[in-house]
């Protein structure tokens, strides 16, 4: 078969990777979805408080990044996080340029601590519960855009495939069971830095760039626009300074794995079912992706928990991905289980329905 299957994950796959059922998590890792990013942890009220702060990870991250906690109070999560911190690296303003240092360091820090805690077993999820299904297919070759900073999906293909994400390159057509996978994230990645040409000494203390008591200088500013190598892990290296490789929005300015987006472009791609898990399209960056890379009519079936953001979701892929050239086929039909219902319900008749499509 070489028909082709794109599988887009955003916030809501990671945020219900882990069938509690089967899986053994430390909750309060739990990835959060965008509108939870900012907010603080309380636990359950009782007769006699209101609500109780949990001295958890989160605010204890909140409480040393506290310039990025005061963007809480101003973020609308009716966009997008990509969109606002744009509108922040393009800002004239001193006070906004302190920002987006600040949350772009406090955003590493946050999902570094979610990937690497959350699973107390790596393969135990439904990420790998969906790949085990797929590789079972007569598709040959798969395809997963991701707008999520996390690792937990990276480190499962890598558990299950005996692979290594080393360098962007290795993140296209590596293999597995017999498979051809491309991984492209969108946003960028937790471990992923720019490697910037000046030293940490001439770019002042970087905790207090990270908590806005300085404001960054201009070359360090330039430095990030210009930098045009991103290192994948963090090796120590000598002499350059590592800022946040994440969060530049395709489309809109420079795209931080720009040549690695270009090489997945130029891939005859025959893509005929795309399934979207947790994913609402608010920064419509995917979608100048998806026009170049569909070029034929397309099946659609979304997962989510929320019918309004279906809807939405929806309206906005008839909207970009209808043209003479590309159509979505049918109804987009989709699941209000979640991730996990879908896994355990929907998945199985998901697959028999491409497959019978595509017969």
């Amino acid at each position: 078969m070489n028909e082709e299957l794109l599988i887009i994950f955003g916030a809501g796959a990671s945020h219900d990777c882990a069938d509690q059922k089967k899986s053994s998590v430390r909750e309060e890792y739990k990835p959060p979805l965008t509108n939870q990013i900012f907010s603080r942890q309380y636990s359950p009220a009782s007769s006699l408080v209101q609500s109780i702060r949990v001295n958890g990870f989160k605010d204890s991250i909140l409480n040393k990044h506290f310039l990025a906690s005061s963007i809480g109070h101003e973020f609308d999560d009716s966009g997008s996080l990509e969109n606002y911190l744009a509108k922040l690296k393009s800002s004239i303003h001193e006070s906004d340029m302190r920002k987006y240092f600040a949350l772009c360091v406090y955003l590493q820090e946050l999902f570094t601590e979610i990937s690497k805690n959350y699973l107390n077993a790596p393969l135990d999820n439904n990420f790998h519960s969906l790949l085990h299904k797929l590789v079972r297919t007569d598709y040959t070759r798969f395809n997963f855009i991701t707008t999520n900073y996390d690792t937990i999906f990276d480190v499962t293909l890598e558990k299950l495939f005996n692979i290594r994400f080393n360098s962007l390159s290795s993140y296209l057509n590596f293999s597995g069971d017999g498979k051809v996978f491309n991984y492209i994230k969108a946003h960028g990645s937790v471990n992923w830095c720019f490697l910037l040409n000046q030293h940490y000494d001439q770019l002042g203390n970087w905790t207090q760039i990270r908590n806005g008591e300085i404001t960054p200088n201009s070359n360090l500013m330039r430095s990030v626009e210009n930098a045009d190598t991103v290192n994948v892990g963090f090796q120590n290296l000598a002499g350059v300074t590592k800022f946040p490789a994440m969060a530049v929005p395709l489309g809109t300015y420079k795209f931080v794995n720009q040549n690695q987006i270009e090489s997945f472009k130029n891939q005859s791609l025959n893509l005929k079912h795309l399934l979207i898990i947790g994913y609402s399209g608010k920064d419509n960056t995917i979608f100048d992706l998806l026009k170049v890379i569909i070029k034929n009519r397309i099946n659609i079936f979304i997962v989510d928990r929320d019918l309004e953001s279906v809807n939405n979701l929806t309206k906005a892929l008839k909207s970009n991905l209808n043209s003479a050239e590309r159509q979505i086929t049918g109804t987009i039909n989709h699941s209000l289980r979640g991730f996990t219902g879908f896994i355990n319900n929907d998945c199985d008749n998901w697959i028999k329905s491409i497959i019978n499509t595509s017969n």
